[in-house]
């Protein structure tokens, strides 16, 4: 088995030196340095990489017996017509950003001033003045550290590619931007290797069938990264879903094991994982992965989703100007006679904010960083392959404000949820679990940012807002809360059977079905979306010849159900305990003879993926209703 190292990289730099990208100019300078959300400078992994494969690739001409391949430490670029994602190679290394070993927390910032002469009249050229700050003196010495890890399956082979990597970056002359005209000329490379473990790792034990994740995360994150149309902008989700968490631990069981990380899914079919972890190969396409919410710094609660029930008043009578309406039957104004405002019409402002932060959610700050790819010949940017990547960074806004910023630090906290297991399986399925977590966890995303797993105890993510009783019906009403998008019908169906879709039969058959018609739709508060798209079409063999988009009902949709008989809480008890349902249109589309739990290999939004949450009664819609109920409050 695989073991993970890390190489210990220390980069000294003469001055002056100037890497940018993500950020905008300020008034009197052309370009700035690329500044991370505590406004330290840094050398981006990215660069780093990209200057460790362009001298390597020259090594590799020089020594070609010498050097690993080049795709397999720095992965494949995919093309945008690949027939599938999946190909791509993603790299063996992983560079973290540099930053300096030593820099002032009030730096004197000064400005470069460059200027292209005219060949011909030997004077200065019109427009070609350039002002580059300058954050490091002329002919001073900067280190930089930073880390690169992999993967190897013995201490020998580690320090065989850890030379080789160090060999490589000695060969790099400079680091930064304009190093033609002198900037960033690299003087020193020093490196040391160590065996990675993860003494933070949570230790999942005891009773129960619910084990809280936390993550603080060390590197800046890009979740999802869908490109807009007809731009180079890619923004990042602000929510973790279940599916990347449980594709995030996948990939490092593959890893561990030896095995291709990308195509390989876990099960008993995958004999590297099974030799080693057979219990997690059984089980893992039934294990379920809650989504990663933000929560406050310093807070260990799950944030719940603000329910599209909760309205915007002036005035009123809480500390907020806000209600809730989900107990209504008939529409009410405030005491202004004003119609309530729902949340699609609030304006962003501190009552919002402080809203959503008695809902326990965390505002990640975002930073941008603007990237492209290299011509390996001419060394010049390519045509359209300029992007600007919106990260988030680890820490509530405004982190570099505050001077002891690690509080602002925000914890991401999930669950796994694990299935009905014969008794003597339980302990070891956990057993193999805590050993996987203490074997080197830690990257997730797009560009793998770095975390770190923190025990906030099992009790501790329990959300702010407990039902209003131990039971989950109240008054013989139960008001159902999203707390993650669901699939809760066939669109594509629908439309291609009316002109008209009527939402309120539709979600009315749907909660009839799932429920046994032991509940039925009062009404109901929600949004919906579309999704998939040609990614649905390029993975899932079910959809390979057809573009077939999903609806989804977004988290925080609000359902009001009228319970029509003492089978409803038990249904509801089972929803929130393992996810809504699929509806059975979609279902009826997968082949017969799959295994409930192997859905997801024709659908992502699954409930094993973290899709499908609910909390049934939040006490906000009682305790924040406009005004009396007309069922009467049972409390």
């Amino acid at each position: 088995m695989n073991q993970q190292y890390e190489l210990t990289v220390r980069l000294t730099v003469k001055g002056p030196i100037i890497s940018s990208g993500g950020g905008n100019a300020t008034r009197g300078l052309n370009r700035i340095f690329s500044l991370n959300a505590l406004e330290q400078p840094v050398l981006r992994g990215s660069h780093v990489k990209g200057k460790l494969r362009e001298s390597m690739r020259e090594l590799s001409d020089i020594l070609p017996d010498k050097i690993y391949d080049l795709h397999t430490l720095f992965g494949t670029e995919q093309e945008e017509d690949s027939p599938d994602p999946r190909l791509q190679q993603k790299a063996a290394v992983k560079i973290s950003d540099f930053i300096p070993e030593e820099y002032p927390a009030n730096p004197s910032i000064g400005r470069n001033t460059r200027v292209s002469i005219d060949r011909k009249t030997g004077t200065s050229r019109e427009q070609h003045l350039q002002m580059l700050e300058k954050r490091f003196e002329s002919g001073s010495s900067t280190t930089w550290t930073g880390t690169i890890s992999f993967f190897s399956p013995d201490q020998e082979a580690a320090q065989e590619l850890g030379n080789q990597l160090e060999i490589g970056l000695k060969w790099i002359t400079a680091l930064g931007g304009t190093k033609g005209t002198g900037y960033g000329r690299l003087e020193k490379v020093s490196t040391e290797l160590s065996l990675h473990t993860s003494p933070s790792a949570v230790s999942l034990e005891g009773e129960g069938s619910a084990y809280p994740l936390c993550f603080e995360f060390i590197d800046d994150l890009l979740i999802g990264g869908q490109k807009k149309p007809n731009s180079n902008f890619v923004e990042s989700e602000k929510i973790i879903p279940g599916s990347v968490v449980k594709g995030s631990v996948a990939r490092f069981l593959n890893m561990l094991c030896g095995t291709n990380p990308s195509t390989e899914p876990i099960s008993q079919k995958n004999t590297a994982v099974d030799r080693e972890f057979p219990f997690l190969a059984k089980y893992y396409s039934r294990l379920r992965f809650l989504h990663a919410f933000p929560a406050l710094p310093g807070h260990t609660a799950r944030p719940v989703a603000l329910p599209y029930s909760a309205v915007q008043v002036e005035p009123s009578e809480n500390d907020l100007p806000f209600g809730d309406v989900a107990l209504l039957d008939e529409p009410v104004l405030d005491k202004k006679n004003r119609a309530p405002r729902f949340q699609i019409d609030w304006k962003e402002n501190n009552a919002t904010e402080t809203l959503r932060e008695s809902f326990g959610w965390g505002t990640p700050e975002i930073i941008n960083k603007t990237r492209t790819a290299i011509e390996e010949k001419t060394r010049t940017a390519k045509e359209e392959k300029l992007y600007t990547f919106q990260y988030l960074t680890p820490y509530q806004v405004p982190a570099h404000d505050d001077p002891d910023a690690d509080k602002l630090r925000i914890r991401w906290i999930s669950r796994i949820m694990l299935p009905e297991l014969e008794p003597t399986e339980r302990p070891k399925l956990l057993q193999e679990l805590n050993r996987a977590t203490s074997l080197g966890w830690r990257h997730m995303g797009k560009r793998d940012a770095m975390f770190r797993l923190v025990d906030i105890g099992k009790e501790a993510s329990d959300p702010p807002f407990a039902s209003r009783k131990s039971t989950l019906s109240q008054g013989g009403l139960a008001i159902v809360t999203l707390q993650t998008d669901t699939l809760m019908f066939d669109a594509k169906a629908l439309a291609e059977q009316n002109s008209r879709i009527d939402l309120n039969a539709v979600y009315e058959d749907y909660w009839d079905k799932i429920t046994g018609s032991s509940c039925k739709l009062l009404r109901f508060f929600a949004r919906q979306r579309m999704t998939g798209g040609y990614l649905v079409k390029k993975l899932y063999p079910l959809y390979s010849d057809c573009y077939y988009p999903y609806v989804l009902t977004e988290a925080g949709s609000v359902f009001v159900l009228e319970l029509q008989s003492p089978l409803a809480d038990e249904a509801l008890n089972r929803f929130v305990e393992n996810g809504l349902s699929l509806p059975s249109q979609i279902i009826a589309l997968f082949p017969e003879e799959e295994d409930h739990y192997e859905h997801w290999k024709n659908c992502p939004y699954v409930p094993e993926n973290g899709y499908g949450e609910i909390i049934v009664n939040l006490d906000w819609h009682w305790r924040n209703c406009l005004s009396s109920p007309a069922a009467g409050d049972a409390s």
